[in-house]
């Protein structure tokens, strides 16, 4: 018995609105191409038997055949209860969808049936789908949708069941235009049909597997420009509609790299592993569309950066018409990313006048003016990566370079219709931090985008997913078993990504295995067993220059809200005495070569040493209970060390000491 079977639906004749002579002939393409390549037995309507077998049905290729009311929902009643149950199932709809108002004044989407009506009489609604696909036991679902208003099955705060349900079961629905958007013909086919055609033929005429992934991206390039935006549910990408090809193909080489990013974030060029979260880039775009400043918040190890850095700037980058600046962060002084955007915006001209006018522009808080002054006609991103290091690393006797840093980002709020747009990250504990400020709080409140935790569907692609895009495969059952030690844990991406890195690095080939994960201890030990065997391999005087190093790398503040603070290697190194020094380098070394911590260089080539993420400050039990322990302590470094700068940058007054 066929394990994958696919109920392919083309309505072309209509009573109340206009006939669609395109969707016979969609519907006959995706079911030929899904028979012969994929497997599928295939379930046509409208449908007509087999000339040459007459134990089979075929598609009926004639647009004036009817679909009505009672068949289309008996069909997918019967699909869903019984014919597909236990399989790989994939429902295939082409016709038209329409919103009608019901008796609440709710709009409600519906599938057009040929004897529909636009009030709603005879439409299958999405509400009733819903429900037949909550009921259904099915191994996995795609559904694909070419009809207007395909995206209120998504979108409608009524059909948030339909998420929930995708979500939960390895379900997949992928829709060719917003809840708003009317889905369009092209010469030949509906344009996202087209689009499920050329990517799919591209890829089998390659001998290459086709993934929901895969197939979601290609689609969506194909839709760029067309006035229609691909959209889809987070779960279920794993499921694979054609296998690669087989036989006289040439065996494909993949390339060895890891899919995952550990204590990093994703950036451009890791953007392809980057998954689980489309919705919140739909968001953003559509916020950079309507704001000039977005400010992204969202809790610590929420991937506040990765959402900025591999999802806006990779797609914006796709879009081709948009000028993306160095992502930048505010540093030890205001004046340092003020300096930076001066320093960006001054190599982008050619005219030296040009060059005065936009660092005295920007030096006067007029970033809109700065940005009228370069020739370059293109849209401009502006990041500020961790936002709240204006608040935690800047001390207070610096409040005036405070204030202009936030007036000069704020102030892009008042040019709507500015070519720039500035967006921020900040973790959310400071957003009280943020209320003082002229425009900021509002600011925020108006348009910020609040990054949630994920839907466990979420998750599932964003473990899944990346996998897949590399070529590895998880053992059986060891996703179920990942999604289940991360249930109902807060802040887990960090350690979910630490502990798939540690995976892939003790993989079985091109294989994640249950034996590994046992060894690390699953997602929520693998972090901390990795640490303490860092740390207890160093020697007594070694493992004490650990000690003080990462403590260095902490800003203690009030309560629970310590945070992480770039050190310079220099200032570190000041630390050992020179008899110390080959102790204190062993230990910054291990510490760096296991990646609990990171290196790079400033903007001055002046070398830096920063923790490899807040995550360890808790996770990592050492290190925990060494804050606990020397938190007075600290606190009370800090606040010399901040009266110490104060006096160095008043020529070491009396008056300062």
């Amino acid at each position: 018995m066929a394990n994958k079977i696919a109920l392919v639906i083309g309505v072309a004749r209509y009573a109340n609105f206009n006939n669609l002579e395109k969707t016979v002939k969609d519907a006959g393409a995706i079911a030929q191409i899904l028979e012969q390549e994929g497997n599928y037995v295939i379930e046509p309507l409208p449908r007509k038997l087999d000339a040459t077998n007459e134990s089979r049905y075929e598609f009926e290729a004639d647009p004036k055949k009817e679909v009505k009311h009672k068949d289309l929902l008996a069909r997918i009643k019967s699909f869903l209860g019984e014919q597909a149950k236990g399989k790989d199932a994939l429902i295939y709809f082409a016709g038209h969808g329409f919103v009608a108002k019901n008796d609440a004044d709710d709009d409600i989407g519906f599938f057009a049936a040929t004897d529909s009506s636009k009030d709603g009489q005879n439409g299958l609604s999405f509400d009733i789908f819903t429900k037949l696909v909550a009921k259904s036991e099915l191994k996995s679902l795609v559904v694909l949708l070419d009809c207007c208003h395909a995206g209120n099955l998504l979108e409608r705060s009524q059909y948030q069941g339909m998420q929930k349900v995708f979500n939960e079961k390895n379900y997949y629905l992928m829709a060719a235009c917003q809840g708003s958007e009317r889905a369009r013909e092209g010469k030949e086919h509906g344009i996202f049909t087209a689009g499920l055609l050329n990517v799919l033929q591209a890829k089998i005429k390659d001998g290459e597997r086709v993934d929901l992934d895969l197939l979601f991206s290609g689609v969506s390039r194909q839709l760029q420009q067309s006035g229609q935006e691909v959209i889809r549910t987070a779960g279920g990408g794993a499921i694979t509609l054609i296998e690669k090809a087989r036989g006289d193909v040439a065996p494909v080489v993949f390339e060895d790299v890891c899919p995952y990013v550990g204590l990093e974030a994703f950036t451009k060029e890791t953007a392809k592993f980057f998954k689980g979260r489309d919705r919140f880039v739909r968001l953003l775009l559509q916020k950079i569309d309507e704001s000039t400043f977005v400010p992204v918040i969202g809790a610590s190890g929420s991937g506040k950066s990765s959402l900025v850095r591999a999802g806006l700037i990779s797609a914006l980058e796709a879009q081709g018409n948009w000028l993306i600046l160095p992502p930048i962060k505010a540093g030890d002084s205001p004046l340092m990313p003020v300096n930076e955007i001066s320093r960006v915006l001054t190599q982008l001209c050619q005219r030296v006048d040009s060059k005065l006018e936009i660092s005295k522009q920007i030096a006067s808080g007029n970033l809109e003016a700065a940005i009228a002054c370069l020739s370059e006609q293109k849209k401009i991103l502006l990041v500020v990566d961790q936002f709240e290091e204006i608040f935690t690393v800047c001390p207070a006797e610096k409040e005036a370079e405070r204030q202009q840093f936030i007036d000069l980002l704020v102030g892009i709020t008042q040019y709507p219709d500015s070519r720039l747009r500035v967006v921020t990250t900040m973790r959310a504990d400071f957003f009280e931090n943020c209320l003082g400020y002229r425009g900021l709080g509002e600011a925020i409140q108006k348009h910020q985008v609040l990054l949630l935790p994920m839907y466990e569907g979420e998750l599932k692609e964003a473990i899944s997913a990346p996998a897949l895009a590399g070529q590895y495969e998880l053992e059986e059952g060891l996703l179920r078993e990942i999604l289940r030690d991360v249930h109902g844990e807060k802040n887990v991406l960090p350690l979910l990504e630490f502990a798939l890195t540690q995976l892939w690095e003790r993989r079985d080939k091109r294989r994640l295995t249950f034996a590994v994960y046992d060894v690390l201890g699953g997602v929520m030990g693998a972090l901390n067993n990795h640490a303490k065997h860092i740390f207890d391999a160093l020697q007594p005087q070694e493992q004490e220059w650990a000690k003080r190093i990462c403590l260095m790398l902490v800003r203690t503040g009030l309560g629970e809200r310590d945070t992480r603070q770039r050190q310079t290697k220099s200032a570190l190194e000041q630390l050992a005495k020179d008899e110390a020094l080959k102790d204190f380098q062993v230990a910054l070394e291990q510490l760096v070569t296991g990646r609990l911590l990171v290196t790079g260089k400033d903007e001055n080539g002046s070398a830096w040493v920063d923790l490899a993420h807040e995550a360890l400050m808790e996770k990592w039990e050492y290190f925990a209970q060494w804050i606990l322990d020397n938190r007075a302590i600290l606190r009370l470094a800090s606040r010399i060390q901040i009266a110490f700068e104060e006096w160095k940058d008043n020529q070491e007054s009396e008056l300062f000491l």
